[in-house]
C-alpha cells in the first residue's frame, strides 16, 4: 500500500519475528526498553574507535537498492536513480517501492511517513504512466499478478490490468504470500488463492500470513497451525504457539525456518514437529524457540538448554537465559548480563547494566550507565561506550545515536553517516537495501553511503 505497502511488508515478516524477539527479550528479566544497547567489559580495548567524528566510506556489503528509488520533494513524492536523477516527477502524495513493473501511488491523501493511506490510489509503470487509474481507496503493491486493493469499503485483487480478478468483498485483503491472500471478513480471517477459491475459510479468530508454508492460526481461542492447503500440521488445542522459526536477532532480522515448533499447553512448553507429533514432551514452565540447533527451557525454575531431541545439554544457574547467537547467549547473573558458549561456559563475564544478542560479531552493551558500545565474541570492547544508544549491526551498518542525533557506524567504529537525523531505521532488505530517516532538512530514504533521496527545506 505505498509506503503503507512497506508497512504491511513489516507487519507480515514482524509477525512472525516479533514472537521470538519478545520471548528471547522476555526470557531476559526487564531488558532495557532502549533500542540495541552498549558499553563494554573491562577486557582492554581491541581497536578501539575513540574518535566519534571519524568517518569512513561503508564496506561493498550493502544489499542491491532498487534502480527506482522513492524520492520526495517538499510534500510530494516521484522516483529517481540511484545519482538522484529524477526519473518520475515528484507529483504524488505517496508512493510504494516498484513490483512487478509497477508501483502504487497515491494522488489524494496523506503523506510523509505516516505509513497511513487514505486516498485516491492507483499504479504506474516504471516510465511514470498510470496504467491503473487512481480510483481506489487503498493499495498494495503487487504479488504473483494480483495486488489486494480497496473499493467502496471492500477488498479484492486486480490484475497488471487493473481489472478485478477477484471482487472486492472482504472487510480487509493483503497481497499474496506462498500463493495464498489472507482475507478478513465478519472479524475471522482466512485464505484465498489466485482464482478467489477458499483454500480457509474465513473462520479463525486471527491468522498470521503465510511465510514457508506454514501460517499459525487462532480458532475459538485455541493455536494451531495449518499448511498451504488449510489442513492443520499442528490441531487448534494449544494456549500458544511459535511457529516453525528459530529465535530472531532483532525485529528487522528474518526469522529462519525450523522443523520445531513450541507449544504451550495447560501452562507448560513443549515442542512438537510438522506433522503435529509431540517431540519433547510438553512440561516446561517457559521456552523459547530454537537458536543454532538449541533452544533455553525454564524447569522446576531452573533455566536449561536442550537439544533437538530433548536432552538436556546444559544446566544454568543463572537468573535468565537468552537465545544462542553467533554462538554465544545472553545470561543475567545478579543483576548484570554476560555471555556462555554452547558449553554452558562463562566466556564473557557478567558486566553490563544490559546487552543483546550478537550480530555481525558484534554486540551493543552497556556498562555503568556510561553509554552504549560494542564487544567482540572475546568480550574485547571493539566500539567505545560513547553513545547515548544504539542498534545491533545489520548489513554492516547500526545507527547509533551521539548528541541527540542519530547516525550510521561500520563494525570497525567508523562514522559512515554522520549523526543528524531525529529518527534512523536500521538498514534492511525490508526496506530494499534503504534505510528511513528523519532530520532537521528533510526526511525519507537514505543509502549506505549516505545519500539523502529527497530535496531539503522541511521538517517531516
Amino acid at each position: 500500500m505505498l509506503n503503507c505497502n512497506l508497512k504491511k511488508l513489516l507487519v507480515g515478516v514482524l509477525m512472525l519475528v516479533l514472537i521470538f524477539t519478545s520471548l528471547s527479550c522476555s526470557l531476559l528479566s526487564n531488558p532495557s526498553p532502549n533500542p540495541p544497547p552498549s558499553t563494554s567489559s573491562n577486557s582492554s580495548p581491541s581497536n578501539p574507535s575513540t574518535n566519534p567524528s571519524q568517518t569512513n566510506t561503508p564496506s561493498n556489503e550493502q544489499s542491491t537498492i532498487p534502480d527506482l528509488i522513492p524520492y520526495r520533494k517538499g510534500n510530494k513524492w516521484g522516483f529517481c536513480d540511484k545519482n538522484k536523477n529524477i526519473v518520475i516527477q515528484p507529483i504524488y502524495d505517496q508512493v510504494g517501492f516498484f513490483s512487478e513493473g509497477l508501483a502504487s501511488v497515491s494522488v489524494k491523501g496523506n503523506y510523509g511517513y505516516s505509513l497511513s493511506l487514505k486516498g485516491q490510489c492507483g499504479y504506474i509503470d516504471t516510465k511514470g504512466n498510470m496504467v491503473i487509474k487512481p480510483v481506489y481507496e487503498d493499495a498494495e503493491s503487487f504479488s504473483d499478478g494480483l495486488a489486494a486493493v480497496r473499493l467502496n469499503g471492500k477488498y479484492g485483487y486486480i490484475d497488471t490490468k487493473g481489472n478485478f480478478f477477484i471482487p472486492p468483498k472482504y472487510n480487509y485483503a493483503e497481497s499474496f504470500s506462498n500463493g495464498l491472500g489472507r482475507i478478513e471478513i465478519g472479524g475471522k480471517w482466512g485464505f484465498v488463492d489466485k482464482n478467489g477459491n477458499l483454500v480457509v475459510k474465513p473462520e479463525c479468530g486471527y491468522a498470521d500470513p503465510f511465510s514457508n508454508g506454514f501460517a499459525k492460526v487462532i480458532i475459538n481461542g485455541k493455536f494451531g497451525v495449518i499448511d498451504t492447503k488449510g489442513n492443520f500440521v499442528i490441531p487448534p488445542k494449544y494456549d500458544d504457539i511459535y511457529s516453525f522459526y528459530e529465535a530472531a536477532i532483532f525485529e528487522f532480522s528474518e526469522p529462519r525456518p525450523c522443523d520445531l515448533a513450541a507449544v504451550k499447553l495447560n501452562g507448560k512448553w513443549g515442542f512438537v514437529d510438522k506433522k503435529g507429533k509431540i517431540v519433547i514432551p510438553i512440561q516446561y514452565d517457559d521456552a523459547s524457540p530454537f537458536s543454532e540447533g538449541l533452544a533455553v527451557v525454564k524447569f522446576n525454575g531452573k533455566w536449561i538448554i536442550v537439544d533437538k531431541k530433548g536432552n538436556t545439554v546444559i544446566q544454568l544457574e543463572y537468573d535468565s537465559v537468552g537465545s544462542f547467537s553467533e554462538g554465544l547467549a545472553m545470561v543475567r547473573i545478579n543483576g548484570k548480563y554476560g555471555y556462555i558458549n554452547k558449553s554452558g561456559n562463562l566466556v564473557i563475564k557478567p558486566d553490563y547494566d544490559t546487552a543483546r544478542p550478537f550480530s555481525n560479531g558484534l554486540a551493543v552493551v552497556l556498562l555503568n550507565g556510561k553509554g552504549w558500545g560494542y564487544i567482540d565474541t572475546k568480550g574485547n570492547i571493539v566500539i567505545q561506550p560513547v553513545y547515548e544508544d544504539a542498534d545491533c549491526f545489520s548489513e554492516g551498518l547500526a545507527a547509533v545515536k551521539l548528541n541527540g542525533k542519530h547516525g550510521y557506524i561500520d563494525t570497525k567504529g567508523n562514522i559512515v553517516i554522520q549523526p543528524k537525523y531525529a529518527e534512523a531505521d536500521p538498514f534492511s532488505n525490508i526496506f530494499k537495501g534503504l534505510a528511513f530517516v528523519v532530520g532537521d532538512n528533510g526526511s525519507g530514504y537514505i543509502d549506505k553511503n549516505g545519500t539523502e533521496y529527497w530535496n531539503s527545506g522541511y521538517s517531516k
